[in-house]
């Protein structure tokens, strides 16, 4: 499923839609828009692509949410019950220095939000799929 880069608005809740971005449509610079559920939206570019083992994206060209840009690093690990997915993301808040730590921990409550959302609605497509 994250292979298919510009289409994980059909399966992802956290998202009203997206869309694939040029003519590359998977693996290293694959460009897609994202609208977030409830407002806003993000360009990201793949980075870094190691076929079922990592896939990594920044994100910019952010419009209507408290940062600026960031990075999205998922490491997939197989196991004899499926598959361990781990995420990391980092996050550059917008607006003046004073504010980044108010903007940090209201980023921390988002991602904490969407993230269990993610890996469910990951796990329930992969199950789709199969």
């Amino acid at each position: 499923m994250l292979a298919d880069f510009g289409n994980c608005g059909s399966w992802f809740s956290g998202l009203k839609s997206s869309e694939s971005l040029g003519d590359t449509a998977e693996g290293l610079g694959a460009r897609r828009r994202v609208h977030m559920v409830p407002m806003g939206s993000a360009e990201e570019v793949v980075t870094d692509w190691q076929v079922g083992s990592r896939m990594s994206w920044s994100v910019g060209d952010v419009k209507g949410l408290p940062f600026k840009a960031g990075t999205t690093v998922v490491d997939l690990t197989p196991t004899d019950a499926g598959t361990t997915v781990e995420i990391a993301i980092t996050a550059d808040p917008r607006g003046p220095k004073f504010t980044s730590g108010v903007l940090g921990r209201l980023l921390s409550m988002m991602f904490t939000r969407l993230l269990p959302q993610l890996l469910e609605d990951l796990e329930k497509e992969a199950v789709r799929r199969q």
